[in-house]
């Protein structure tokens, strides 16, 4: 049954008993409680859509207050953003909650409805494994992003570009965030040679 039945069959309940309060589903009294429960039934409908807009994955109407609420859109936002680009910008604000975990760094990027693993480095020290590469003491603070774009984003430049500027901002100042969209790094002119560098930072290995 739904709201509007509902709220129908409830007001031709609290009418009196007797003959001159004919119940029919096609009388003038069922007519006139159908029209008074259509308002009941709007705002029932109304007040379920509020409590949709009380996170930021169902936000509609709301979501310019939401913005300023949490001081959107700021200096990792594109210049023009699509609703869906000014949502997934809320939903990372919105999840922000001062952590370095990477669970915390994956929801981030969740939210922007991609997929990525975390790749951490360590400074190869005496006594490590042999065969493989002797990482520098820069490449302990590399946080290396693989990030799979499903089919579902458009704009995928701009998700790119605010993702890794909102990485970047929250990411210690120390760690180097790399970012990988299949393939070597973009921006690296030796991923297994003896050098890497990106986004300026110079980053060094003995291979």
């Amino acid at each position: 049954m739904n709201a509007l039945m509902s709220y129908q069959k409830s007001l031709l309940a609290l009418l009196p008993q007797g003959s001159a309060w004919l119940r029919d589903d096609d009388g003038k009294i069922a007519l006139l409680m159908r029209g008074l429960a259509e308002e009941f039934a709007r705002i029932d409908t109304r007040a379920q859509q509020l409590i949709d807009e009380s996170l930021p994955s169902g936000v509609i109407e709301l979501l310019e207050r939401w913005e300023a609420d949490y001081g959107l859109p700021d200096s990792c936002s594109s210049v023009v953003q699509t609703f869906d680009q000014r949502i997934s910008a809320l939903e990372q604000k919105y999840k922000l909650y001062g952590s370095q975990s990477r669970a915390f760094l994956v929801s981030l990027v969740d939210a922007y409805g991609l997929i990525a693993n975390i790749s951490e480095y360590k400074e190869a020290v005496f006594g490590g494994d042999f065969g493989g590469y002797f990482w520098g003491t820069d490449w302990a603070f590399v946080v290396q992003f693989d990030i799979e774009i499903p089919d579902t984003i458009t704009d995928i430049d701009s998700t790119k570009s605010i993702l890794e500027c909102s990485i970047a901002r929250i990411l210690h100042a120390h760690k180097y965030p790399i970012f990988v969209y299949g393939g070597a790094p973009d921006g690296a002119l030796s991923y297994n040679g003896a050098y890497l560098t990106y986004n300026g930072a110079y980053l060094t290995y003995n291979p």
